[in-house]
């Protein structure tokens, strides 16, 4: 059999070499919410549609502040642009130094005039509605420069090197600016993931690292019991660049996950190992050892798989991707631990004595009550949080209040009015052709959109109308191509709604408001609503779906898996027992810490399920060996909960609070489902101790 471990090595520093190769040449990050909502999802066909008629996307809001309307400030934004419009990443810009003035000529043939405000006064832009309060703030102290991606951006360039980019000529030109929109968003979402994929993982190895010592003693025990974990993130990231996937905001934590899940297998192998070395030779502990903790290792990490693949069932693409690449993360972390572990562990004996730990016989009189008391107060903790959870959802906050992303909300917001746009389509039913006739009835669809809560300004061709007193059609043959495609092309028109909030609940009213608006004009024309904040909604309503039928199926799974390796249906479902209480804790804090059911939240519950069934496992395991101490296993099943939180809360250092909660959600969820399993799974098995 030597040559076949032979093999094995030879793989594992192959596949190790092949892996790095790929992160550090292949890997890519996508920020948009396009990652998590099917393709023939309503709202994202018709962000397509849109895009390729209007040839519009998501733009960037370039708020520039301070004396707007001085010579020197107006060079460096005209300077600016230019410079931004040689960039392959970006499509078109349009800022307030380049508003135009319309002068309507009817005689000898219907014309417009068009001055640009430069040439008339600047500062007479205060006093034109088409620009006053949408490319001017009112009081005149800041100025907009809205900068449209081309479709090299997320092709050819990345958000974050996109927004650099632009971010690196105004500073050549020492303008004092905000950024905002979708892409800005993403960005930030971009140089956070980055930081989830390189700065977080050392920091994850210290901290669990050093409680690996506390319980291992020794550095090369620790750094060995690692090692599983750390090579398994490496192969999980390379597999995934290798076959072509791109991480998300999401599928961003596998490396994390598989880190910190991982490191367990090789904490409880080396230890176990170390503790049978007291009672015999080094090597007959190596066997031992390895034999003792194929069994609970194996079980356990299969049913932390199963957890996972329960988003797999979902039909998510980001939470398929989720489940199964930490899926595929573990099975690498369980093969390294049993198979390369072992061999190691014979070159590397340890004569140490190790000190006991009796931590289950503390209080053994309170133990009855305190389960029935804690069990009450979990399950109407849990019923409480359920009935209060937090179903609104907000891009902006993802991010931490002092963040420049809430910041510049905030500002734009109390300059401009809105801080996101939805879009809507409108094409003649039939498919023909708009009439001249057809001005009214558009005029009142435009007054009834205007009307939608949270609807702070509606931005169309008809604001040419209304200044010129022109028929919209005439409009689009004397405006230049280059004004009005955004607002019309193809036959079809489209509404920019400038939006005081983006949150899911107000857009939820927004659609339903709009549904019954659609239905009144369904004989006329066919509307079409879309846009980042339609797509974010749609997203809310899938999380829903997802943290009910991954809990479902999670508990299913895990289940079946019990009841085939301990083959007792009511063993099984006391191990299930903690898990339950664990999981109505989860949403118990959800409703405490004001945390929103989102797309990383909804991925708590079916994980928590896979880790502290864990702890389950091998207390039940060592119970049925008739071990009578079980210190041994309960110092390792601390070690190893307490590793698990300390490597989640680093999370909690994270700038977006997408991960913060995360981090809350699994760091207390971990310790109440220690906390559970200690205490109840031995006095519910006390009959067999």
């Amino acid at each position: 059999m030597r040559w076949f471990r032979r093999v094995e090595f030879v793989f594992f520093i192959l596949y190790t070499i092949i892996s790095l190769f790929f992160i550090i040449t292949r890997s890519k990050i996508e920020t948009s919410p396009l990652a998590f909502v099917p393709e023939d999802e309503p709202s994202v066909r018709y962000y397509d549609e849109m895009v390729r008629i209007f040839e519009n996307r998501e733009n960037i809001f370039v708020l520039i502040e301070g004396e707007i309307f001085d010579d020197e400030v107006i060079n460096k934004v005209k300077s600016a642009e230019r410079k931004l419009k040689d960039l392959e990443s970006v499509e078109s810009v349009f800022s307030y130094v380049d508003a135009v003035k319309f002068s309507v000529r009817l005689l000898p043939f219907p014309s417009i005039r068009l001055e640009k405000y430069l040439d008339v006064g600047i500062e007479k832009i205060l006093d034109d509605p088409l620009y006053s309060g949408r490319m001017v703030s009112k009081d005149g102290k800041v100025g907009l420069m809205i900068i449209g991606p081309s479709r090299f951006v997320n092709e050819k360039i990345t958000v974050g090197d996109f927004v650099n980019e632009i971010e690196e000529i105004l500073r050549d030109f020492n303008l004092s600016y905000r950024m905002m929109g979708e892409f800005y968003i993403e960005s930030q979402l971009f140089k956070n993931m980055k930081n989830l994929l390189f700065r977080e993982p050392p920091l994850i190895f210290l901290l669990i690292f050093f409680l690996f010592l506390l319980r291992l003693k020794k550095i090369k025990f620790s750094l060995l019991a690692f090692l599983p974990a750390l090579i398994s993130m490496v192969w999980t990231y390379g597999t995934m660049f290798m076959i072509g996937k791109v991480l998300n905001s999401l599928t961003s934590l596998v490396g994390v996950f598989v880190l910190i899940i991982g490191s367990a297998y090789g904490l409880h192998l080396v230890a176990r190992v170390k503790d049978r070395s007291i009672e015999m030779n080094w090597k007959d502990a190596v066997l031992k050892g390895s034999r003792l903790e194929f069994y609970p290792i194996t079980f356990s990490a299969l049913t932390t798989m199963v957890g996972y693949l329960s988003f797999v069932v979902v039909g998510l693409k980001a939470f398929m991707d989720l489940g199964m690449f930490v899926t595929l993360g573990i099975a690498f972390s369980l093969f390294i631990t049993l198979r390369i572990i072992p061999p190691i562990l014979l070159h590397i004996p340890d004569t140490g004595r190790k000190r006991k730990m009796r931590f289950l016989h503390i209080y053994p009189r309170l133990r009855r009550w305190v389960i029935i008391t804690i069990t009450v107060a979990t399950v109407t903790g849990g019923l409480y949080g359920i009935l209060g959870v937090n179903l609104d959802t907000d891009p902006i906050r993802f991010f931490r209040k002092e963040s420049d992303v809430v910041k510049n909300a905030e500002f734009m917001r109390e300059k401009f009015g809105y801080i996101g746009n939805l879009n809507i389509i409108v094409e003649k039913k039939g498919g023909s052709d708009f009439s001249a006739e057809d001005q009214i009835e558009l005029l009142k669809l435009l007054d009834d959109v205007s009307k939608l809560p949270y609807v702070h300004d509606v931005q169309s061709i008809f604001d040419f109308h209304k200044i010129t007193g022109m028929n919209f059609l005439l409009l689009t043959r004397l405006l230049p191509k280059d004004l009005i495609k955004t607002y019309y092309s193809a036959g079809k028109l489209r509404f920019n709604l400038c939006l005081s909030r983006t949150n899911t609940k107000s857009i939820r009213s927004i659609m339903k408001k709009f549904e019954n608006i659609r239905r009144k004009y369904d004989n006329i024309f066919i509307l079409k609503i879309t846009g980042a904040p339609a797509i974010w909604e749609s997203i809310n309503r899938y999380v829903v779906f997802n943290q009910i039928s991954s809990i479902i199926l999670a508990f299913m799974f895990v289940l079946c898996l019990l009841f085939i390796g301990f083959r007792d249906f009511l063993l099984s479902l006391k191990a299930m027992f903690p898990i339950i209480l664990t999981v109505l804790s989860q949403f118990f804090l959800m409703r405490l810490f004001n945390i929103a059911l989102d797309i990383s939240t909804s991925i708590i519950a079916s994980m928590l399920i896979g880790l502290v069934i864990d702890f389950s496992i091998h207390l039940i395991n060592a119970t049925k060996r008739n071990e009578g101490d079980l210190s041994e296993v309960v110092e390792t099943i601390f070690t190893n909960a307490f590793g698990l939180m300390a490597g989640f809360s680093i999370l909690l250092f994270s700038k977006l609070m997408l991960y913060v909660n995360t981090s809350i959600l699994l760091v207390g969820g971990i310790g109440f489902g220690l906390f559970y399993v200690v205490f109840m799974i031995p006095a519910m098995l006390k009959e067999k101790r």
